[in-house]
């Protein structure tokens, strides 16, 4: 029987969760471009590993790649 959760086990399960997602250490540094990755950059993404700029350039790169292989 599947186990039902209820209002007041949310902060439980939540909790659970997070718990249970492997943890990756967030970069100071830039991989690409040495730049430092701001503070608050690395706490909203875990394991961040490129500053803003060269993960959008990534980000771009990889669209452009997908869509040549389409």
């Amino acid at each position: 029987m599947a186990h039902i959760i209820r209002p007041s086990d949310n902060n439980s399960y939540f909790s659970c969760r997070a718990l249970s997602r492997p943890s990756a250490v967030s970069r100071v540094r830039c991989v690409r471009c040495n730049a430092r990755i701001p503070p608050a950059r690395r706490r909203a993404v875990q394991g961040v590993q490129y500053c803003v700029t060269c993960q959008e350039t990534n980000e771009r790169k990889d669209r452009h790649d997908s869509m040549r292989k389409a």
